[in-house]
């Protein structure tokens, strides 16, 4: 037998949620008893253990005077702990949710309990029936026999018909506390003589979201390697609890989605439980939140729009990954959807280019100039043939061989970038970025490509000594442009090769 059933509470007094003990207390102090009731609350809270407490309660055959506890010894309480009494009916709504087990349900009604003082209705999940179920229902809730007693439950009550949950006694059943869930785990432990570190039974609490079937259950899968339950086996079985959602959220909004993508495989391949992570990424960006209006202590991963943003998608894979076969799938759509803004680096206020003049000429160029232009190439003739009256220099604030120099130690890495180039200037430079002009959209869509800007990028970094990112502007060229000497000959063969290379086949 499972934990969780084998220390199910059967006593009012053993019902660890304070509010409802009190509740159910309160109800059967009265000599009025209702004749319907409610139990409406989050999963895993008690809501069903409490109605078949309740059951026991009012049909116990040896209950005192006075006194509300069911015996938990007599053949009426055995038989509803069992589930086998013939007076208690259990049904799930759920699976029997239609009009016609509703009239199936009203016929047996008006019929008299075989055994004990009264007929007990338990109608799970409630909010699952039909509208013409509920409707067929809803006569029978305002005058039951005085024989029978409705007890309903539901985790969704704002999906019932106003007018049936006007007939009803309604006992509010609210998620655990950490007091309230640590000391049902306290007990058990003791009781299987369990060996807990401190402070394991808060993150079991946390994990677990407010249920206590959910702590329970967490806290055998825990025990099953038989040694101490320490704080370092929780964090290796939910992945460092809080400390694994922060790098999700880091890595959503600095990185992006492919990189949180990725990081959730990750935890796919070693095993973790996809959906009691999710519940402890919808905790932590609720924390982001709090954050944000200052509720909560910390600095915020998300901005306040961002945080909102998210949650709604994360609740929405929430109702979503109790049907999903894939734990980890609902929460990978959630991060899809939510595009944050990544923040950049600052930028720098732009240099005058004399500044950079003046550092590209006393940088060193890591190849001879001599060797590099008696190296074959590809795109020789293209450039000469092609393209000569577009070949063109910055203006004269930049001098020609600096930019001359930055061609030629490109050319020896990739001639058709050099040769798109010569219809280019520089125009700025903040330190990390060199901003080029271009002439052409065409040459300009060459250069953005991946491979070419990398070969540029490679070359500018090594003339100025340091790591350079390139940017691309559009430029209308100057009326006093004038043509680049030829770094190549025009002689050099490959000449189909390298006009394909440059215009895309």
């Amino acid at each position: 037998m499972t934990l969780y059933l084998k220390y199910r509470p059967q006593k009012i007094s053993e019902l660890n949620l304070e509010s409802a003990r009190e509740a159910l207390q309160n109800l059967l102090s009265n000599t009025e008893l209702p004749h319907a009731f409610l139990f409406a609350g989050p999963r895993g809270t008690g809501k069903t253990s409490s109605a078949r407490i309740l059951a026991k309660a009012l049909n116990c055959e040896h209950k005192k005077k006075g006194s509300f506890e069911p015996c938990n010894k007599c053949d009426s309480c055995l038989a509803i702990t069992k589930g086998t009494h013939i007076d208690v009916v259990e049904m799930d709504a759920a699976s029997n949710r239609g009009i016609d087990e509703v009239r199936a349900l009203k016929q047996d009604i008006m019929l008299a309990p075989s055994i004990s003082p009264r007929k007990i209705y338990i109608i799970d999940e409630v909010h699952m029936l039909t509208t013409e179920a509920a409707n067929a229902l809803l006569k029978t809730l305002e005058e039951p026999p005085l024989h029978v007693v409705f007890i309903l439950a539901t985790t969704d009550p704002q999906k019932l018909p106003q007018t049936v949950i006007s007939r009803l006694a309604i006992v509010p059943f609210h998620k655990a506390s950490t007091k309230e869930i640590s000391e049902k785990l306290a007990f058990i432990a003791k009781e299987e003589k369990f060996e807990v570190e401190d402070g394991v039974y808060e993150l079991i609490a946390h994990q677990a979201d407010g249920s206590f079937r959910d702590a329970v259950k967490i806290l055998e899968e825990l025990s099953i390697s038989g040694g101490s339950i320490t704080k370092a086996l929780i964090e290796s079985r939910f992945n460092g609890g809080n400390s694994g959602v922060r790098d999700l959220l880091q890595k959503v909004s600095s990185e992006g989605a492919a990189s949180a993508i990725r990081y959730l495989e990750t935890l796919t391949n070693n095993g973790i439980d996809g959906k009691l992570f999710l519940t402890n990424v919808i905790s932590e960006v609720h924390q982001e939140l709090l954050r944000n209006v200052g509720v909560a202590k910390g600095t915020p991963l998300l901005s306040e729009s961002e945080a909102i943003s998210f949650l709604e998608f994360l609740l929405e894979a929430k109702s979503r990954s109790a049907f999903s076969l894939n734990d980890f799938l609902p929460l990978e759509i959630a991060v899809l959807k939510f595009k944050p803004r990544v923040p950049k680096e600052p930028e720098k206020k732009a240099q005058p280019l004399p500044q950079v003049v003046k550092l590209a000429t006393n940088a060193p160029i890591t190849e001879p100039v001599k060797e590099i232009e008696t190296q074959k190439a590809d795109v020789v003739e293209t450039t000469e043939t092609m393209m000569p009256k577009l070949s063109v220099v910055p203006n004269e604030a930049f001098p020609d061989e600096t930019w001359t120099k930055i061609l030629v130690a490109l050319r020896s890495k990739n001639g058709p970038v050099e040769a798109l180039l010569r219809a280019a200037k520089p125009i700025a430079f903040n330190g990390t970025v060199f901003t080029v002009g271009v002439y052409f959209k065409f040459h300009k869509e060459r250069l953005e490509t991946p491979g070419y800007r990398i070969a540029f990028e490679s070359v500018l970094s090594a003339v100025f000594g340091t790591t350079i990112k390139v940017e691309f502007a559009l430029e209308e060229p100057p009326a006093s442009a004038r043509i680049v000497p030829s770094l190549t000959t025009p002689k050099e063969p490959d000449i189909i090769n390298a006009a394909k290379e440059i215009f895309g086949n």
